[in-house]
């Protein structure tokens, strides 16, 4: 309820798709080739707003006159490739290591955020900000990772 009623801007990253349809009111997506699109709503509005995959053009209905001689060897378009049994086994083992970042990258700032924790040594409060940005670089390639195999998968259902 706390979120909700946020006035300000915050930017979080999220595997857990109910809570961002709930939560957020504009999405930013990763479309990869570095293309970052913004869309109002949360994951089911992106769904919904989010281009159609692009086909190739249709071919010609007429037919197209071919020149006597041997056929030239035509490439074949690059077919959807089947995750492997690896690529299966770590996309359900994916959620659960973010989960569990995320859990501690929240424990962490919640630390970092009480009053007495500038109290401790210079030491201590480095290394925290060491760990703070591991987190979020791991946490980042993870989710990379997850929608990239997610993808897959869903486009060979």
């Amino acid at each position: 309820a706390t979120l909700q009623t946020y006035a300000g801007t915050l930017l979080l990253v999220s595997h857990d798709r109910t809570f961002l349809d709930n939560v957020v009111t504009q999405t930013l997506v990763a479309e990869g080739d570095g293309v970052w699109r913004e869309y109002v709503g949360g994951y089911s509005d992106w769904l919904a707003q989010r281009p159609a995959p692009q086909t190739p053009a249709a071919k010609p209905s007429r037919p197209v006159a071919r020149s006597p001689g041997p056929a030239a060897a035509q490439p074949r378009p690059p077919q959807r490739v089947k995750l492997s049994y690896n690529e299966t086994r770590e996309l359900e083992r994916l959620p659960a290591q973010i989960e569990a970042l995320e859990r501690e990258q929240a424990e962490l700032h919640a630390r970092m955020s009480s009053a007495d924790y500038y109290k401790q040594g210079a030491e201590q409060m480095r290394a925290d900000a060491v760990r703070a940005a591991e987190i979020e670089q791991a946490l980042g390639a993870m989710l990379e990772r997850w929608m990239e195999l997610e993808e897959r998968a869903v486009a060979r259902r």
